[in-house]
């Protein structure tokens, strides 16, 4: 669809894809999708004009791409897991 490009590029790349290069996986393009979905409709609910959708998609990817330097490059959702996750003890 005409359009949809920028939404398919903040999936990806807030599904842990990265603009610098490398591979991104399908189950992170679609938590990325949802992700943006939820954002969507959580403006569309507050009754911000949809012409400014665009804008926090925007700042959406730029948000992921700070992060994902942050990370060391590291998938933004693998990262996320891991803070999730209780440190093993050795």
């Amino acid at each position: 669809g005409q359009g949809y490009e920028l939404r398919v590029i903040a999936a990806t790349v807030i599904g842990g894809a990265s603009l610098m290069g490398g591979a991104g996986t399908a189950f992170g393009a679609i938590i990325g999708s949802a992700f943006l979905e939820v954002i969507r409709n959580a403006l569309l609910m507050a009754g911000i004009d949809s012409n400014w959708q665009g804008a926090f998609v925007g700042a959406f990817i730029v948000l992921a791409v700070l992060l994902g330097m942050q990370t060391g490059g590291k998938s933004i959702l693998a990262a996320s897991l891991a803070a999730l996750m209780p440190k093993k003890s050795r």
